[in-house]
């Protein structure tokens, strides 16, 4: 998947951390702040320089017992999450990052890889196979899970992650995307949502990736790609939705 869209960010605070404004005041998103970097990656423009300014941010998230967590320290719009409150993604996303740098990159940072690794698993963003991206509703969405399990394929090409237990993740992903897609092969964002159509082409992208390590996923690739059929009648429900809803 490529992220070089994800580096074009323009405001920064002083210590190099891409910031955005979001419901109403400027914050650092840790999700925004793993893409940009992801996308520096991607556009062959990461520095060590740009990685000693994510070690520094990284390290603020670092609380008591040594316990990595990414604080989201606002108001979050969509699913009524407040202050201050967790999310599995850039847990997920920093790692299978991580994964794609070299030792001299690597070494750059105040923690190893597997102390990263090992924050996926808090028991506030982590629960039975299931990867919580955001902690006030049930169904979670599952584009975060699918992110998620992609950490679970990198965790296991570094060693890091049994057979059984990449088994074991895969399944709960699969079982969740398949209980998010309509039958006319439209996604869902989670279970109580419609995708949108960037969603819907996430999600996509998303399974073409899974396939590699699990046939089954093509079948809901095959679907998602039918379903784009709708994509029309989609943009017109969302819009009727947004104005009268």
């Amino acid at each position: 998947m490529n992220f070089v869209e994800k580096s074009k960010y323009f405001k920064f605070d002083k210590n190099g951390i891409p910031i955005v404004y979001y419901n109403g005041k400027d914050v650092d998103f840790p999700i925004t702040v793993i893409n940009y970097y992801i996308g520096l990656l991607d556009t062959d423009s990461l520095s060590l320089s740009n990685l000693s300014n994510l070690n520094i941010y990284l390290n603020k998230n670092i609380g008591l017992n040594n316990t990595f967590l990414f604080k989201h320290d606002f108001d979050e719009k969509n699913w009524g999450n407040k202050p201050v409150w967790y999310s599995n993604l850039p847990h997920a996303m920093l790692f299978s990052f991580l994964c794609r740098l070299n030792p001299i990159e690597l070494n750059i940072f105040s923690n190893n890889l597997k102390f990263y690794f090992d924050s996926i698993f808090h028991k506030e963003i982590y629960g039975n196979g299931i990867f919580v991206e955001y902690p006030s509703i049930i169904s979670q969405p599952q584009n975060g899970q699918l992110f998620g399990l992609f950490a679970m394929f990198d965790a296991f090409n570094v060693n890091m992650l049994s057979q059984e237990s990449l088994n074991f993740h895969i399944n709960k992903s699969l079982l969740l995307a398949q209980s998010q897609m309509t039958f006319l092969g439209w996604t869902k964002y989670n279970g109580n949502r419609l995708a949108s159509p960037f969603y819907h082409f996430l999600h996509l992208n998303q399974y073409r990736v899974c396939e590699n390590y699990d046939s089954r996923f093509r079948k809901l690739y095959l679907r998602a790609l039918i379903g784009v059929i709708w994509y029309p009648f989609v943009v017109i429900y969302k819009l009727i939705k947004k104005v009268f809803c």
